[in-house]
């Protein structure tokens, strides 16, 4: 097209009309060309990334395994995620609000970036087959999706289109609190997104899993306390019916610290960092904190050496 358009106006000028036809034509064929190759190319690099996935959750199957079998012997590292499972890629580490501030990729893809090679970090999953595992597949082949990798938007759907995100076991009601529990004896580091995305005065999974950390292994917690916006998430509403619902987060962050005083842990009250995370320890009553931008959730090791962990990942 650098070729063709300038050509174009040069035979306009000159009135070689024929000319100008032919290069209509060529113009017309190398935008074809180039959208079905672009196309091509994503649908490739969606699949890879769904191939990508699935290994990460037969690693993650693997090590659950190899946890909950004591006659296993454990040879890698990991670090454990856990959140609510209705926000599972729906909270942002940057403000989709604020000009110059835009970040695409979801929290947990940020973290799971970090952690590679040597290291797995794992999350649990409630359906084995959910939406996640085929959603970038789906929303490129939909109507909302009109973009292919040569277009210039393009980075405001990778984040959506090839997401990275931890590897993720599925555990049954009757199996998830003891293998939670020897996953988060055995892991390196647990990362906690201490958030309530409940819709009643019920203490949800994770809320629970929380009060189980403070008392028994404090040491070892990293809570995120990402910037406040607007979370849409699908939650069920009774009778079977699930609908999709914006929720602020600062809002669950304090129905979390409500219901978590009851039980007899104090966590803070949220505090807007705009961009970035702030991300903490509470071991023995001492609060540290540290700022982490969206690009720096990437290098765990200098984060969790901030925070007092020794090496970690493997980058």
């Amino acid at each position: 097209m650098c070729v063709l358009f300038p050509l174009m106006i040069i035979f306009r000028q000159q009135g070689w009309w024929v000319l100008l036809g032919v290069c209509v034509v060529a113009n017309y064929y190398v935008l074809i060309y180039r959208a079905t190759i672009g196309n091509i190319r994503l649908d490739l690099m969606i699949r890879a990334k769904k191939l990508q996935h699935c290994m990460l959750d037969e690693g993650a199957d693997q090590l659950v395994r190899d946890v909950t079998s004591d006659e296993r012997p454990i040879h890698r590292k990991f670090a454990l995620f856990l959140r609510p499972f209705a926000l599972d890629r729906a909270v942002f580490s940057g403000s989709r609000e604020q000009a110059g501030q835009l970040d695409h990729w979801s929290l947990e893809s940020r973290l799971a970036l970090g952690f590679r090679r040597s290291t797995i970090m794992i999350s649990f999953s409630p359906v084995k087959e959910s939406m996640h595992k085929v959603w970038g597949e789906k929303f490129a082949s939909s109507a909302m999706c009109n973009t292919t990798v040569y277009d210039r938007e393009f980075d405001k759907f990778k984040g959506m289109l090839l997401y990275d995100r931890p590897g993720q076991y599925q555990a049954s009601m009757s199996e998830w609190f003891p293998t939670f529990r020897r996953l988060a004896h055995e892991a390196q580091v647990v990362f906690c997104l201490p958030i309530d995305a409940s819709t009643d005065d019920q203490f949800s999974a994770t809320l629970e899993e929380l009060v189980y950390l403070s008392d028994q292994l404090s040491e070892k917690c990293v809570f995120i306390m990402p910037p406040d916006q607007d979370v849409w998430m699908w939650r069920p509403t009774g009778g079977g019916v699930w609908e999709s619902s914006s929720v602020k987060l600062s809002e669950m962050w304090e129905s979390a610290v409500k219901k978590l005083t009851v039980r007899g842990l104090t966590l803070p009250h949220f505090k807007d960092s705009e961009y970035g995370v702030n991300m903490f320890t509470m071991c023995d009553g001492v609060v540290r904190l540290v700022r982490v931008s969206p690009s720096q959730l990437s290098s765990p090791n200098d984060y969790l050496r901030r925070l007092g962990f020794g090496h970690t990942s493997s980058e």
